[in-house]
């Protein structure tokens, strides 16, 4: 009797055990969820846009309603957002340098900036046009572009190490005949100085803890879109808000334009991330199920 006693006592302090060992467990899964909203809800969260349409060259149509729509999804899940609608070349420039001077403040600040409008490669550099832009030759078209190595020096001169970078512009030889048809993001120029350009965006490797996303790879179009978004930005707002990380919302926005496109428009990144980032952080750990203690 008395070793009957002592096993049904063994069994019940063990139990005890096991119950006292899971809810520890799941406290500290609470306290890691609590802790990770805390981080999310704490982490300045900042955006510019870009939206230029307005070239006396070659308008386009969707880059403001694409830089708007995706300032207003950024804004809807928690950031700091700037949409700028057609700046001249030093409003362009000084917005930049204010954006990044800003995000400088706090190291655990993520950044997005986006740009939707026309863009060139000139001798490896790449240059987003402004909309004052008075383009003759190719000192005229540099006078009046943003470089990315300029937007990529004031960024690498902050302390943060999160930073996105998303150019949804022309990424082939703009100057070159355009199909009327299916407007692009490139522009007609008749001057044979700059007719010739390298076709495509030169590549360009993001600097540490930075992910570039392009609408199109290397010699593709981005298309401006026969609705009220561009292809890309579109296929962006559709999966903006859902909570993985950034890459992984990059593929599958590259596997909707892709298919969209019929294979003509194939997004690419280039990413130098050191830890995961997202557009929409979860904001708790999955709970796991304890019945049956």
């Amino acid at each position: 009797m008395n070793e009957q006693k002592s096993t049904i006592g063994e069994n019940i302090a063990a139990k005890t055990r096991k119950s006292f060992i899971l809810l520890i467990t799941l406290f500290g899964l609470l306290l890691s969820g609590l802790v990770q909203f805390a981080d999310a809800a704490e982490e300045r969260r900042m955006a510019l846009l870009i939206g230029n349409a307005d070239y006396y060259f070659a308008p386009l149509k969707n880059p403001l309603n694409d830089a708007t729509d995706l300032g207003d999804r950024l804004a809807s899940i928690g950031f700091e957002t700037k949409v700028i609608a057609n700046p001249g070349y030093k409003r362009f420039r000084s917005e930049i340098r204010s954006f990044y001077h800003e995000v400088s403040k706090d190291p655990e600040t993520l950044s997005v900036f986006y740009y939707a409008g026309h863009a060139i490669q000139m001798n490896n550099v790449n240059y987003m046009i402004a909309v004052d832009s008075r383009i003759a030759d190719q000192q005229s078209l540099i006078n009046g572009s943003i470089s990315i190595n300029d937007l990529l020096r004031d960024m690498v001169q902050t302390t943060n190490q999160q930073n996105l970078i998303i150019l949804d512009a022309c990424r082939d030889n703009p100057f070159k005949a355009i199909n009327s048809e299916d407007q692009s993001r490139g522009i007609d120029m008749p001057d044979d100085t700059i007719r010739d350009l390298q076709q495509g965006l030169a590549p360009v490797e993001a600097p540490a803890g930075t992910i570039i996303a392009y609408a199109t790879a290397p010699g593709g179009v981005a298309k401006d879109g026969k609705g009220r978004n561009g292809t890309y930005t579109k296929y962006l707002l559709a999966h903006l808000d859902e909570q993985r990380p950034v890459e992984e919302v990059f593929k599958r926005v590259r596997k909707d334009v892709v298919t969209a496109s019929r294979g003509k428009q194939i997004p690419w990144e280039h990413s130098s991330l050191s830890k995961t980032i997202y557009f929409y952080p979860p904001r708790n750990e999955e709970i796991p199920d304890i019945g049956g203690f």
